[in-house]
């Protein structure tokens, strides 16, 4: 980066308000992905260790969404903990993309906020199946653990397609 009287070439107060703005509203973004990401994972808690299996029964679902869902488990499970991965990636590794918005130093092969809530979330889903053994009514099921962690891997996919800014996971120096 070439300095000119101590800032950056091309530097103008315009841009740097307009860099401001935009670096604010993406926070605010992150912050509105992680509150969904609160929201979601205790619904997903809540459903997984209940003793009724069936979302019928659980409060605030329609029952034309509830339905389906009882009728359909592998897509209940890619569709909820990849709806919880999405919000939690989206809120944690849109972080390291304003880190290269702002051209901090970010460099490595893993967005380390991001990787570790990937591991976390790969060992939630095996410890919630080995729970519900535990709860009258509820069963481990092997589907339910691959299906999850479809769910997992789709979203990881989508927010690194989408976000290809970011750079993490590609070893890209910025």
């Amino acid at each position: 980066m070439t300095l000119v009287g101590g800032k950056p070439a091309g530097w103008h107060p315009a841009r740097a308000r307009l860099w401001g703005d935009l670096l604010a509203a993406r926070r605010w973004a992150l912050r509105l992905w992680r509150f969904a990401f609160a929201l979601c994972f205790p619904s997903i808690l809540y459903l997984a260790l209940r003793s009724d299996p069936a979302i019928a029964s659980a409060p605030l679902f329609p029952d034309l969404v509830s339905g389906w869902f009882d009728l359909h488990d592998i897509s209940k499970h890619v569709i909820g903990f990849g709806a919880l991965s999405l919000t939690g990636f989206r809120g944690w590794w849109s972080e390291a993309s304003l880190a290269v918005q702002v051209q901090l130093p970010r460099r490595g092969a893993v967005c380390w906020p991001c990787g570790k809530l990937a591991l976390f979330l790969l060992n939630l889903v095996p410890s919630l199946e080995i729970a519900q053994s535990m709860i009258p009514l509820r069963s481990c099921d092997w589907k339910d653990v691959c299906s999850a962690w479809l769910g997992i891997v789709l979203a990881w996919l989508a927010v690194r397609r989408l976000d290809s800014r970011c750079g993490c996971g590609t070893g890209a120096a910025r």
